[in-house]
């Protein structure tokens, strides 16, 4: 992890950005919990959502659902390779 100073000579630890894409908020949600403590999380509740958020956040750490109903996780998982991303 990288550190900073903050505006009072502080040093602070920047969290690495970790990207949750599920269709259920309630895994999504509880993911998000458990590693927001540690992580720098952002949740996509479709698809759509997470590609857009995947551009914003460059996470380290995807979590991918398998199982959604307009792209399954292969889908996505192949569509992120090919962009380079």
């Amino acid at each position: 992890m990288d550190a900073k100073v903050n505006k009072d000579g502080e040093v602070e630890e920047s969290r690495m950005p970790v990207l949750i894409i599920d269709d259920d908020p309630t895994m999504a949600d509880f993911m998000g919990a458990i590693l927001e403590e540690r992580y720098e999380v952002a949740i996509a509740n479709h698809p759509k959502q997470g590609y857009e958020l995947l551009e914003k956040t460059q996470p380290e750490v995807l979590f991918l659902d398998v199982f959604m109903p307009d792209e399954n996780g292969f889908q996505v998982c192949k569509k992120i390779r090919a962009s380079g991303n």
